[in-house]
C-alpha cells in the first residue's frame, strides 16, 4: 500500500495549512490544523485522530466515502503522521524559556552600542560563560543581520532592543514607530539567534498605552518570540502583566546594607505575573543583578565594584525566588573606571574585573544546571532555623540538593532537619561549615555567601 505524503505549504502563528498528496502528486485533501491545541480545526471526514508523542495522526477509516466527498480519483491511503509544529520561542508553565523544544535558561549580560559587537567582544562574552546579549545599539544600528549572525556564531541568544521604537513624548504619534517596528520584526523574526524582543526599558505607567501598541503590533507580526520589559518601580508591575511576556526587575544591591533586595524584587515580580488567582498562565519572570559600578554614573559616589561573592548571592536570591533568566548589568561598563578625572576606558581594569565575573557565572551555571533539570521540593527538607537565609530544595537522580544564599553582610547559622535516610555527601562545601547529628544539620553561611549543599542516601 502507497504512503501519503504530507506538506506543510507555509506556517504562521497557531495554524498550518496541511496538505495530503498521493503519490501521484494529486493533491486531494487540505486543512487548517492548531498545532498548539493540536486540534483539528476542521475536521476531515470519517477518520481518527490520535496525539502521541507531538505528533497528530490522522487514520483514515472509509476511503469511499472520502473520495466521494471530496471528487477525487480513488487513491490508496496509509496512516499519516504530521509532527506537531512548535513555537521556536516560548515560556512554558513553569516560566522557563523553550527555544525549538530545549528548555533554557538565558543567562546574559546587557551591551552599549552596537560598536561593542564585534567578534572579539561576543567571543569574551561567550567564553565567560554567558549564552544571552541584550545590545541597546542594535536597536537602531546598522548591519542588523550580520549581528545576529555573528551572535550566532558564538553561540548567544539575542533579545532585540526595540526599546527606541517610541516618540520623545508620551503624548507624541506612534505610526511611525510602529511602522518601523513591523518591517524590523519582519526583517528578523526568523533569525535562529532571536531569543526575544525587549520593548521597555523602565518605562512608568504614564507610557503604558503605548507599550500596548507596540507589544501589539509586535505579537501582530510575530508570535513565536516573547516581549521582555524590564522595571525598577516596585509598586506598579501588575499593571504591565497584560503587554508583556517576560518581566524583569533591576536589582541594584551593591553599597546598600544587604542585598535582600534581589529576592524581594524577584517574589514582586513572580506576584505580579501570577496574577490576583495565581494563575499558571504561562509567562516569565528574569531580573537583571549588577555588576557593575555605580561611580561611573554618579560622580558622588566612592568606586564600589561588586564582588565574586556579591554578584553570585544577587543572582542565587533571583532564582531561588523563581527567577527563569538572569541578563546583567552591564558589560560595556566593565570597561569604564571612575578616577580623579572621571570615567575612563580601562581594559586593564577590565580584564581584572572579568575574572572575578568568570568565576560567579561559573557558580551561578552549577545552579542553573541543576534547577533546569531537578524537581523543586519543599517537603524534604525542614527548615528550624533560618536567620532570613534565602534556601531552596531541589531533588535530582536520588539526591538532595539545598541552594543557600545569605544576603546580609554578618555570617548567619542555619539549622535544618533531613529525611533519616540522607546524609551530608560532604561537610566543607565551599566555605560553607556544617555539622550533622542525627536528622539535624546545623550549617554556617559567611557573610554574602551562597553555595549548595548536596545530601546523599546512607548506605
Amino acid at each position: 500500500m502507497p504512503l501519503i505524503n504530507s506538506k506543510i505549504l507555509f506556517t504562521v502563528f497557531k495554524f498550518a495549512l496541511l496538505t495530503l498528496v498521493s503519490n501521484s502528486s494529486f493533491i486531494y485533501y487540505s486543512s487548517e490544523i492548531d498545532f498548539f491545541s493540536l486540534q483539528i480545526l476542521e475536521r476531515i471526514p470519517n477518520s481518527d485522530l490520535s496525539i502521541e508523542d507531538n505528533s497528530i495522526q490522522i487514520n483514515f477509516r472509509d476511503q469511499e466515502k472520502i473520495n466521494d466527498s471530496l471528487n477525487s480519483p480513488n487513491v490508496e491511503t496509509d496512516t499519516l503522521v504530521v509532527k506537531e509544529n512548535k513555537r521556536t520561542v516560548y515560556i512554558d508553565s513553569e516560566g522557563f524559556t523553550v527555544k525549538n523544544g530545549d528548555r533554557i535558561f538565558p543567562l546574559g549580560v546587557f551591551m552599549g552600542s552596537s560598536g561593542s559587537t564585534d567578534n572579539e567582544n561576543l567571543s569574551r562574552i561567550s567564553e565567560a560563560g554567558f549564552n544571552t546579549i541584550l545590545c541597546y545599539g542594535y536597536g537602531t544600528g546598522p548591519h542588523q543581520e550580520r549581528f545576529l549572525n555573528r551572535a550566532a556564531d558564538n553561540g548567544l541568544h539575542v533579545v532585540y532592543s526595540l526599546k527606541d521604537k517610541y516618540p520623545k513624548n508620551r503624548n507624541g504619534n506612534m505610526d511611525y514607530f510602529l511602522r518601523a517596528t513591523e518591517t524590523q520584526v519582519k526583517r528578523l523574526r526568523n533569525h535562529d539567534a532571536l531569543l526575544a524582543w525587549y520593548i521597555n526599558d523602565e518605562m512608568g505607567t504614564s507610557w503604558i498605552p503605548l507599550i500596548s501598541q507596540l507589544y501589539n503590533k509586535v505579537k501582530e507580526h510575530d508570535q513565536n518570540h516573547p516581549t521582555l520589559q524590564v522595571l525598577y518601580q516596585e509598586d506598579i508591575l501588575a499593571q504591565y502583566r497584560d503587554i508583556t511576556d517576560i518581566l524583569a526587575m533591576d536589582s541594584y544591591n551593591i553599597g546598600a546594607e544587604d542585598l535582600t533586595q534581589s529576592s524581594r524584587r524577584a517574589r514582586l515580580s513572580m506576584d505580579a505575573m501570577r496574577g490576583e488567582n495565581n494563575e499558571n498562565i504561562k509567562k516569565g519572570v528574569w531580573q537583571v543583578p549588577q555588576i557593575y559600578d555605580k561611580s561611573v554614573y554618579h560622580a558622588d559616589r566612592e568606586s564600589r565594584i561588586p564582588t565574586r561573592d556579591e554578584i553570585k548571592t544577587q543572582t542565587y536570591q533571583a532564582i531561588i525566588e523563581g527567577a527563569r533568566g538572569i541578563i546583567f548589568y552591564s558589560y560595556h561598563d566593565l570597561f569604564r573606571e571612575k578616577n580623579k578625572k572621571g570615567k575612563i576606558n580601562d581594559q586593564e581594569h577590565f580584564n581584572k574585573r572579568l575574572d572575578d565575573i568568570k568565576l560567579a557565572v561559573s557558580d551561578i551555571k552549577s545552579l542553573v544546571d541543576l534547577v533546569l533539570v531537578g524537581e523543586i521540593r519543599k517537603d524534604f527538607i525542614k527548615i528550624r532555623e533560618s536567620q532570613d537565609v534565602k534556601d531552596l530544595t531541589i531533588f535530582y537522580n536520588e539526591n538532595i540538593y539545598l541552594v543557600i544564599s545569605n544576603p546580609f553582610y554578618d555570617e548567619r547559622n542555619i539549622t535544618i532537619e533531613v529525611p533519616s535516610q540522607y546524609m551530608v555527601d560532604d561537610f566543607i562545601q565551599g566555605e560553607i561549615r556544617m555539622k550533622q547529628d542525627g536528622d539535624i544539620v546545623k550549617l554556617k553561611i559567611p557573610a554574602t555567601y551562597s553555595g549548595i549543599v548536596k545530601f546523599i542516601k546512607k548506605d
